[in-house]
């Protein structure tokens, strides 16, 4: 998901923010599943040295996506550490953010062929906007089929290493295993729960950053995908005229909303199209860039 710098708080403010608004993306926090810790490997087929990043003992760079049910962004809480398990700076919702200063940043470096094996507590984390306020949630994911993904860090030039996926049924007493590796990047046609899930992450990201759910549930989860720039522009073009077209006397005004998804390299771009509120002509694109499983923000583009 995004850089845990772009999403936490180093020094935050001990304030309680009042109630959420419901999502028109995702489904509420699950209850009543415990956790169930579990094994996981991380093993190197690339051919370069990766980059884990457990800052805060959480590991960020492990994603869960649920394969049966709209959860959104969820990622791995936190490992044991023999000191014991290290906390964020974050803001639970619901709760008081906590005064601490951000720690600095640790990373697990795996040279190519080496593996290394962590302990999962089995929560997982799902950040969410509360009247303003940035926090988290942290839950037992419930039980179902998981697609688990683990990738090196960001380089300097901000390009996400190499990825690796697995596929597992939660509780699980094996351990789970990801093996990084170099692969092609994804192409066009992609799978309907591909598009379906880059289209919710895209959704819920908006709305986690303050776009207000009444325009979100405006704009159904349904994406389409374009196989070059050009085309992405074509169909993006069709989409923004929906929004700048006066609709004749007594006619429904058009949407003018749409979710389009082009995968480039190692990536996927989804253009969003939400329209101004009602009485206005016009709208705001929102462009995210994914990683190819569209289990995390790699970055974020704004226009009106």
């Amino acid at each position: 998901m995004l850089a845990p710098s772009a999403l936490s708080s180093g020094s935050a403010p001990s304030i309680v923010a009042g109630p959420r608004l419901p999502s028109p993306t995702v489904l509420p926090v699950p209850v009543g599943t415990a956790p169930t810790p579990a094994h996981l490997v991380i093993e190197s087929r690339a051919l370069e040295a990766l980059s884990v990043d457990t800052t805060y003992g959480q590991l960020e760079s492990i994603t869960l996506s649920s394969l049966e049910q709209p959860l959104g962004l969820l990622v791995a809480d936190s490992i044991d550490e023999p000191e014991g398990p290290l906390r964020a700076c974050s803001c639970p919702c619901g709760g008081v953010c906590p005064e601490c200063e951000r720690p600095m940043t640790r990373r697990l470096e795996l040279p190519p062929g080496a593996r290394v094996e962590l302990e999962w507590n089995g929560l997982v984390r799902r950040w969410a906007n509360e009247r303003g306020r940035l926090c988290f949630d942290a839950f037992g994911p419930p039980p179902g089929r998981y697609l688990v993904r683990a990738c090196s860090g960001l380089t300097s030039e901000g390009i996400l290493g190499p990825c690796g996926n697995t596929i597992v049924t939660l509780p699980t007493s094996e351990p789970i295993t990801i093996v990084i590796a170099a692969a092609e990047g994804p192409r066009c046609p992609l799978s309907p729960e591909l598009l379906d899930r880059a289209a919710r992450v895209a959704l819920s990201s908006l709305e986690m950053r303050g776009v207000v759910p009444d325009r979100l549930a405006a704009c159904q989860p349904h994406a389409e995908c374009f196989s070059t720039e050009a085309d992405l522009a074509y169909g993006a073009d069709a989409v923004r005229g929906l929004a700048y077209t006066q609709p004749a006397e007594g006619a429904q005004a058009p949407r003018g909303c749409g979710i389009l998804v082009w995968p480039h390299d190692d990536r996927l771009l989804v253009r969003v199209f939400l329209p101004l509120p009602e009485g206005f002509l016009g709208g705001e694109r929102f462009d995210q860039e994914l990683d190819a499983e569209a289990t995390r923000i790699l970055s974020m583009r704004f226009e009106q």
